[in-house]
């Protein structure tokens, strides 16, 4: 065999062989957490979706509380888990699409999809550091305790990390070179993520915001502008007018992400130190009106004492602790979280510093972690946030090593 094209394999296993590390720990320790116990518990959230996928299954409606037709929800994941459930019933027809089978197909499912997010991961590091210190951040959040616990849990968690983070492959794809199948790729991603959770509909203004930056800069002409943003909006309104026409026509209104919103924002805009009544029985709407209500009484009451409860107090409590049940073994590799926002948040912010071009990156977390600042501020929330903290980790590895490389370097004297 020629020598060039032994060097080309000799690269690419070498390219290899981080994706395959990741993989290889993923399948570990995800394994490892299926066998401590085959009974799948389902409490809170689980029950509905649970119930919401077999209603799916048995009577095509899509509901989540009730056994009616509702939009409380994004219908993404109740789909998620009835195709979950429905491979179930092939791969076991003896014991059929329900109960525990259909339940540990959809942890199977989500487990393969948290070690593709992992390569995900690595794949967006790689755009920030080298191929070792991409390695390190994508095992990090491989091993990071709570998204190996999610993946057990019949909750969204798992298949909109995976979603988001694909979008945000799809998104730098688009940047580097920007044509309009990328595009229309990184809009269908967005359309399918806003599908599991709403969070990330604004971030096609961010796609807006870009292109046309790129127009303004003169790195594309108007007309390459608006076609693909016209290939990204594209892609969004394939995913998300199905729901729209559905809810259209089953309430006669539009609802564009869904009706649960209500709650969760009234709870998070009653600070502690409140004493705010909540009448019983409102409908969504009359939520969030409420929620609206007391956010400008809020402001114009407490104004400094409220603005630090939305900011400063809630950041604290969405990323103070994390995810993960304090009886849990391993509780000090789970505790060491704060260790790893820290770290995550001062690579970040070396990394934009020292390199204009990754800047973008911090919008990622910034308006992720900001849109849920109005909400309840649990660490469920933000836990797609978390992989940027590994990522940031290993950007400040690398910057760290770097900057300690050039002081200990000897100068070499000059020479006439």
């Amino acid at each position: 065999m020629p020598l060039p094209r032994l060097r080309v394999r000799a690269a690419r296993l070498r390219e290899a062989v981080g994706p395959l590390w990741i993989v290889a720990v993923g399948c570990a320790v995800h394994a490892w957490m299926y066998l401590r116990s085959r009974y799948v518990p389902l409490t809170g959230d689980m029950v509905h979706y649970n119930h919401a996928a077999d209603l799916l299954l048995q009577r095509h409606v899509l509901t989540y509380w009730s056994t009616a037709p509702a939009a409380q929800v994004m219908p993404g994941y109740p789909l998620f888990v009835a195709l979950c459930k429905w491979l179930a019933g092939h791969v076991y027809p003896r014991w059929g699409e329900f109960g525990l089978p259909g339940l540990h197909m959809t942890i199977l499912v989500q487990a393969a999809l948290a070690i593709v997010t992992s390569l995900l991961l690595y794949r967006v590091a790689m755009r920030l550091c080298p191929p070792r210190w991409a390695m390190l951040a994508a095992l990090l959040w491989t091993l990071y305790l709570p998204q190996v616990k999610a993946a057990s849990f019949v909750l969204t968690e798992t298949l909109f990390n995976f979603l988001f983070w694909s979008f945000v492959l799809s998104f730098c794809r688009a940047m580097e070179r920007s044509t309009l199948p990328r595009w229309f790729v990184a809009g269908l991603l967005l359309g399918l993520g806003v599908l599991v959770r709403p969070t990330p509909l604004p971030y096609l203004a961010a796609i807006a915001l870009c292109l046309g930056w790129r127009w303004r800069t003169g790195q594309a002409t108007l007309t390459e502008t608006v076609r693909r943003f016209g290939g990204a909006l594209v892609g969004f309104l394939l995913c998300l007018a199905p729901w729209w026409i559905r809810n259209w026509r089953t309430f006669h209104r539009l609802i564009l992400t869904s009706d649960d919103a209500g709650n969760p924002l009234l709870n998070g805009v009653i600070p502690d130190w409140a004493d705010w009544p909540v009448p019983p029985g409102l409908t969504a709407q009359e939520q969030v009106k409420l929620a609206l209500n007391d956010m400008a009484r809020g402001f114009s009451q407490h104004p400094l004492a409220y603005l630090k409860w939305l900011t400063v107090d809630k950041l604290w409590r969405m990323f103070g602790a994390p995810w993960y049940p304090d009886t849990e073994p391993y509780q000090w590799w789970a505790n060491l979280h704060l260790l790893w926002v820290g770290l995550g948040a001062a690579g970040l912010v070396w990394a934009t510093l020292a390199a204009r071009h990754v800047r973008w990156l911090l919008w990622f977390p910034l308006v992720l972690a900001g849109l849920q600042l109005p909400f309840i501020p649990l660490p469920r929330y933000v836990f797609p946030v978390m992989p940027v903290a590994f990522l940031g980790t290993a950007v400040f590895g690398y910057r760290l090593t770097e900057w300690m490389s050039r002081r200990m370097a000897p100068e070499r004297p000059w020479v006439a």
